[in-house]
């Protein structure tokens, strides 16, 4: 069964601020999203659906503590006026971002933040298994979906979240999601309409 606790109390985020900071990667590659020569963050790729979307999707040079929780970059969702959209991943890149993991009990901790979310937008991370042969085992765990109800409205707020790794799976990867409705239409989603994603932290328990 999924364990999920919505860290909101002001001690507990500086408790995971102070974690973050002695261990800014854990096990996952390019957990704060820093930018690459093609000023892309490394490791990480966007998926959208549909694939024509636009929008700005990563914040380079941001205002720490503002426009990213940590450092100078931070995963984005962000879209032009006029965008229909079912969903849009960001992924971690396989051949970069998986993470060797053993059997046993794992946190995820990330940092979230959202502006003007409508009713049925939500977000959430996703944790995927591999066995040794790079096949995919199936959903390992995921944080709540979050939403209007959940976030509050332009402040950094962690999450966090336990999964276990079963035997024969021998890495693991992981995606943050944004979906516009539980459903599988389109809908539109107004450009004043901003989720940022920052510092995901994994670590066996």
């Amino acid at each position: 069964m999924k364990t999920t606790i919505l860290l909101l109390a002001l001690t507990g985020a500086v408790v995971l601020s102070s974690a973050f900071a002695k261990d800014n990667t854990g096990l996952l590659p390019n957990a704060s999203f820093e930018i690459n020569a093609e000023e892309r963050p490394t490791g990480w790729r966007i998926f959208h659906n549909p694939e024509n979307a636009k929008g700005d999707f990563f914040i380079s040079a941001g205002n720490e503590g503002e426009d990213t929780h940590t450092g100078a970059a931070a995963l984005q969702f962000r879209f032009a006026e006029g965008t229909d959209l079912l969903q849009s991943v960001w992924m971690a890149d396989p051949n970069y971002g998986g993470m060797a993991v053993e059997s046993g009990t794992y946190s995820c901790t990330f940092w979230i933040k959202a502006s003007n979310l409508l009713e049925g937008f939500h977000t959430w991370v996703s944790i995927v298994g591999y066995d040794a042969n790079k096949e995919r085992t199936g959903e390992l765990g995921r944080s709540s979906y979050l939403g209007k109800q959940d976030l509050t409205n332009a402040t950094w707020t962690p999450d966090r979240f336990t999964f276990n790794v079963p035997e024969g799976v021998t890495r693991i990867g992981l995606s943050v999601v944004f979906k516009t409705h539980p459903n599988a239409s389109m809908n539109p989603v107004p450009p004043t309409t901003q989720i940022l994603i920052d510092d995901i932290l994994i670590e066996k328990d």
